[in-house]
């Protein structure tokens, strides 16, 4: 039987190949339009190419980017961002929650403005906690130099009072600009757009502001920029990233910068790594190995009738392939036996410092019994190891083995950190002559048309062996348990009708069957067709 195992494995080493590798084609994540609707978008909107700027002049209109880029915080105690309640995203801001009637919150953004234009402003408020003192939106007129303007047509107040219910409710108010006097440095070309609360007594008061506008209803302008930040990417284990690239339309007078940060808590806002900046595409990402990350995008124009348009965003692994073949440098199928001889191949994205030596080590699922394999050479960027065999330990361990690669070092300075879960499966071979095990018929196909619908896989267990039989998929997720601690002996018949656990189909494809018979494991293969 243990021949017909190596013809089985042997027969499907390409697929093995292709599917074992983590990263396909060492790509970790790729945006596009429509996964940029469930990002975090401030001042850009998506449309059918992809993101570009919007016509909304209030950058981070839903405080999303950072602690409070863009806002400044004005007279009056400091608030902050929440994340307990908002009308959309993750945040708004919160004004308030000190018991000081005295005391007034402000929070504002200067914006660039046309004298003579009619502007819409809006904002969503929720005033749950409000005391009964106001709020207030408006703005404040500035000249062309940017200088306060104290007139009586210098403040225009869009909206004052608070709301007496506890959900969230808009605010739209349009006004013109106005034109102003001599003795001024031209018209009014800025405004400082304001957000104000004023508790009325000692109690402790909250109001919070969300998804602010203020729109140029007179010309079908755009921002000069905006952003669209990612949610937070979860790699599962720390991990070297190795290029970030991107698509865009971008006109002469636009740019489109990237930011990518890294971080091993993302629940602590302390813990993140500063921004890097990245300003071409395919460029090196040399931000500090962390299992999560996120990035930003800015678009920005010097034009307000033109924009750049963001299509997509890729981010890669610092490893592009690895791989196993045997002597002759044939590839080998990820399941290794005692007796095999193979070697690794590294084929890393990054340009590598010849003078690093790469170490790989072979984890076992139980997390003991690791191997490091040491030895190797450099051929351009691929790390080749010598020619090795599973230590006893390691292959006494048995079923699924993840593969960890570290000490490999850019020619840029950065150390090299992947992890590949689940990239190999080691095959005990102490089974002994008694404890036989197949599956037939293979391949087979539950399709429901009465021809082998149903997998028997046929084991000869000795006496006083419990034993369990699991089957996974190629990415070393569970599927289906056939038995769990079974206590039974002899010729027993196990059936697999294709489905997992929770009664749902399994795709078509290639499984891996998992005897392990009082700790000791044997593995094989059966594939699902159609």
């Amino acid at each position: 039987m243990e021949r017909s195992l190596k013809i089985i494995f042997i027969c499907m080493s390409c697929f093995l190949m292709c599917v074992t590798n983590i990263f396909a084609d060492n790509l970790i994540l790729k945006h596009t339009t429509s996964d940029f609707l469930s990002q975090n978008l401030s001042g850009v909107i998506t449309n059918y190419q992809g993101i570009k700027l919007s016509n909304n002049l209030v950058l981070n209109p839903g405080f999303e980017i950072g602690t409070l880029d863009n806002w400044t915080i004005g007279a009056g105690p400091t608030s902050t961002k929440d994340s307990s309640l908002y009308h959309s995203g993750s945040y708004s801001y919160k004004m308030g929650n000190i018991p000081v009637a005295v005391n007034f919150y402000n929070l504002e953004q200067r914006i660039k403005v046309v004298a003579g234009h009619l502007y819409q402003a809006s904002c969503w408020i929720n005033a749950k906690d409000s005391d009964g003192g106001y709020a207030r939106m408006f703005v404040h007129c500035l000249d062309d130099n940017m200088a306060y303007i104290y007139t009586g047509a210098s403040i225009v107040s869009f909206w004052s009072g608070t709301t007496s219910t506890a959900t969230w409710e808009k605010v739209i108010y349009t006004f013109t600009v106005p034109s102003l006097a001599g003795g001024f440095a031209g018209d009014c070309g800025y405004v400082n757009f304001n957000l104000d609360y004023y508790p009325a007594g000692s109690a402790v008061s909250n109001i919070w502001w969300d998804d602010i506008e203020f729109i140029d209803l007179t010309a079908s302008s755009f921002i000069p920029q905006g952003y669209l930040t990612s949610d937070v990417i979860d790699l599962g284990s720390k991990t070297t990233l190795g290029k970030i690239s991107w698509t865009a339309d971008v006109p002469s007078c636009c740019t489109v910068t990237l930011f990518l940060r890294t971080t091993d808590d993302p629940t602590d806002v302390n813990a993140w790594n500063a921004w890097e900046t990245f300003t071409v595409s395919g460029a090196e990402i040399t931000s500090t190995p962390e299992r999560y990350f996120e990035y930003k995008a800015l678009l920005s124009t010097s034009d307000t009738s033109i924009t750049p348009i963001l299509k997509d965003v890729s981010i890669y692994s610092a490893v592009r392939s690895i791989s196993l073949t045997n002597d002759n440098n044939t590839k080998y199928p990820n399941v290794i036996h005692a007796d095999d001889t193979i070697k690794f191949t590294l084929d890393f994205t990054n340009t590598m410092d010849p003078i690093s030596f790469p170490k790989i080590d072979i984890v076992p699922e139980a997390g003991v019994n690791t191997q490091t394999i040491t030895s190797g050479a450099w051929s351009g960027n691929k790390w080749i190891t010598g020619s090795f065999k599973l230590s006893s330990a390691a292959a006494a361990s048995g079923g699924f083995a993840k593969i960890k690669i570290r000490d490999a070092v850019t020619l840029a300075g950065n150390d090299v950190y992947v992890e590949y879960p689940a990239f190999i499966l080691i095959d005990s071979a102490n089974i002994g002559p008694n404890d036989k095990m197949t599956f037939y018929p293979n391949p087979f196909s539950p399709n429901g048309d009465g021809k082998a619908d149903e997998a028997h896989l046929f084991l000869n267990i000795s006496q006083g062996d419990n034993f369990t039989v699991k089957i996974y998929n190629m990415k070393g997720i569970l599927m289906r348990t056939l038995a769990d601690n079974d206590t039974r002996y002899g010729s027993i018949d196990l059936i697999w009708d294709g489905k997992e656990d929770s009664g749902q189909a399994c795709p078509v494809g290639l499984y891996l069957f998992q005897l392990n018979i009082s700790g000791t494991i044997k593995t094989g293969t059966v594939v699902l067709a159609k």
